[in-house]
């Protein structure tokens, strides 16, 4: 509490993590209807994986009367997600002679940031309770995929298979709704008004897959509702 009439709250939670695993897989090789091997693909895949995952949020709540209450808002998301995926490949004969390799490393990440602010205020206005509010909000998104080919330990970038895709997203919003009582009758009526705006991007080696798509549009929510209580 900072007065008697407000109070100020923050908050925080989150999580970090790395953790590994690997799976084995062994496949045999013939000809179709047939029921002769004549080869095996041995595929060894590792993977590592960091996560951060991390929230906070502020609060500031007013209240000049009984009757009056405003309530401020502000979030902020922080994810990353990053990780290498080996994938060395083996094929043998059935003598267990190499007949030939291939080694693909992998790197995707994903970064993603949400950032929002809210204010909510409410008073009683006649006989009912008026409500109005305005949010914005912004989500970026990064995801990088990166592809590798290895030999004798040395990464070579394969540009034709990576690609990073870029997201964003600006939603601003405004809403109001009142709530009155007649007898056992509830009634409720409110309107919110979005607008938002999103670019997505793609990069990759390849021109004719680069491309941004932008869009902007602006909706109408409207709503009502009518209860009425029945006494047991």
């Amino acid at each position: 509490y900072l007065t008697k009439k407000s109070t100020l709250g923050f908050l925080t939670n989150g999580n970090i993590s790395n953790w590994d695993n690997s799976n084995n897989a062994f496949t045999t090789i013939g000809v179709f209807g047939s029921e002769v091997i004549d080869s095996t693909l041995n595929a060894l895949t590792s993977t590592d994986i960091e996560s951060t995952n991390l929230d906070f949020n502020v609060n500031y709540q007013l209240k000049p009367s009984t009757d009056q209450k405003w309530n401020f808002d502000a979030d902020y998301g922080r994810y990353r997600n990053n990780s290498v995926q080996d994938s060395p490949n083996t094929f043998r004969n059935m003598m267990g002679e190499t007949l030939g390799e291939n080694h693909f490393r992998f790197r995707p990440s994903t970064d993603i940031d949400i950032l929002s602010f809210k204010v909510d205020h409410e008073r009683n206005i006649g006989k009912g309770k008026l409500e109005v509010g305005a949010k914005y909000s912004n989500v970026v998104t990064n995801n990088v995929f990166k592809r590798f080919d290895v030999l004798d330990g040395v990464e070579t970038a394969n540009l034709d298979q990576s690609n990073d895709f870029t997201y964003s997203e600006n939603v601003n919003a405004l809403y109001a709704s009142y709530a009155w009582t007649i007898e056992k009758f509830n009634f409720q009526g409110g309107l919110r008004m979005e607008n938002t705006s999103s670019e997505g991007e793609l990069i990759s080696n390849d021109p004719n897959q680069n491309q941004v798509v932008p869009r902007s549009y602006t909706n109408l929510f409207p709503s009502a509702g009518i209860t009425y209580q029945i006494k047991r």
